[in-house]
């Protein structure tokens, strides 16, 4: 890599990409570019206009890797944190929740349509959880609209969605509508998204040294985040001209705080086990993607060129054995 060059890596400004936008926004190596949706960094990378990105595995690994002329030109050398998603209700249904909790009799509500970014995205699995958990709306239809981030809030304006999914601070930006209720009692628990650094395997070579120091400078800046207020009211500071939408800064320090104190010290070097567990994971959510049969490649592909040099341990058998073929 030329000194003028840099190595792109696209982002959606969100909680879970803070530390790793604060570390490299200090290295003149990469330029960080804030994206809208998941989905503009997945076409990005498909058109070379960016070489890395940070994105949901499951997401990863069916837009990208689903492709078999391209399957083999992309790995996985890092995982972040599991993002922490929001959800977003129209506080009118939020109020017939209640209402049946505290036993009153309310109208049942026929349909909720929830506002996703990908139907291959953990979300829908994680509302449905938390739609069985509600009484009032357990017998509810539920119909998925696919929109970017960037649409979310205006959707619900214009009435054409009742609810969405999306990572913080996308949540509590909508959250101060008045049509708008932040949902306090959810939590994606098991099916937390969890976060990777994708990227083009032909530039890992120069990323080499880099990413071996970086689960470990992650780890300070999180440290920092949960320790010291200036640290992380810092790093806020660093999204905010990231182009992250725009919400109460107070709030999103205490989400950023509450976020930092639950992330435990797990190692962020993908292995075999842990590309296992992710992949069967999706197998068992998207049966129509195991069925094809792609899973199997894409166990074989990412087993072989996560990382170079040894540096992920991981074995076909492994993955393979638990996905089932």
């Amino acid at each position: 890599m030329d000194s003028h060059s840099h190595i792109t890596i696209g982002f959606v400004p969100s909680l879970e990409a803070i530390p790793f936008v604060t570390e490299m926004s200090e290295n003149d190596a990469y330029r960080m570019v804030p994206c809208p949706s998941y989905g503009r960094i997945i076409r990005r990378l498909l058109e070379g206009r960016l070489m890395a990105g940070l994105l949901p595995f499951e997401i990863f690994l069916i837009e990208i890797l689903s492709r078999p002329s391209l399957i083999e030109r992309w790995c996985v050398p890092m995982v972040l944190p599991a993002a922490p998603i929001e959800l977003v209700m129209r506080r009118r249904i939020m109020k017939n929740i209640q209402q049946a909790e505290q036993g009153e009799q309310v109208p049942p509500v026929k349909t909720i349509t929830i506002g996703v970014e990908s139907r291959t995205s953990l979300t829908r699995h994680q509302f449905i959880s938390w739609q069985q958990a509600h009484k009032a709306i357990q017998a509810s239809k539920i119909v998925f609209k696919m929109l970017p981030m960037e649409l979310m809030q205006k959707a619900m304006l214009a009435g054409t969605i009742d609810g969405f999914l999306a990572p913080t601070p996308w949540g509590l930006a909508a959250a101060s509508i008045v049509e708008c209720s932040l949902v306090g009692d959810f939590t994606p628990d098991k099916l937390a998204q969890e976060l990777v650094f994708c990227c083009n395997r032909n530039m890992m070579e120069g990323l080499t040294n880099d990413l071996r120091m970086m689960p470990e400078k992650l780890r300070l800046r999180r440290y920092l985040c949960t320790n010291d207020v200036e640290a992380r009211d810092k790093a806020i500071a660093i999204m905010e001209t990231l182009g992250r939408p725009v919400c109460n800064a107070e709030a999103l320090s205490k989400s950023s705080e509450l976020y930092s104190q639950n992330i435990s010290n797990e190692e962020m070097i993908p292995d075999g086990q842990w590309l296992a567990k992710q992949i069967e994971r999706t197998a068992r959510l998207v049966p129509s993607v195991s069925r094809s049969g792609f899973l199997q490649l894409a166990a074989e592909s990412l087993v072989f060129a996560t990382q170079p040099d040894n540096l992920a341990q991981a074995t076909t058998s492994n993955v393979l054995g638990l996905v089932g073929h």
